[in-house]
């Protein structure tokens, strides 16, 4: 099971790029449906879960909150 605070921080980081994605003006109609299916699969909760279990998997240091502390401990694992 993930972590809840991988999956809030998922969350947050899917919505902050489909922000960006949003802001971007598109020029032709390939561009605007690219855009349209990109925003669709970063706002899908199903997306965002698998998203943040593969994270969790990958990345040993996921449910680590504190940014110094990661450092700390890959120093230590190195």
């Amino acid at each position: 099971m993930t972590n809840s605070n991988v999956t809030k921080e998922m969350r947050e980081a899917c919505h902050l790029l489909a922000e960006h994605i949003m802001r971007f003006k598109a020029q032709r109609q390939s561009g605007k449906w690219l855009q349209q299916e990109m925003l669709e699969i970063l706002l899908d909760s199903g997306n965002i879960a698998e998203l943040a279990a593969d994270y969790e998997e990958e990345y040993e240091y996921a449910g680590v909150q504190n940014p110094y502390l990661v450092e700390v401990l890959k120093a230590y694992d190195e």
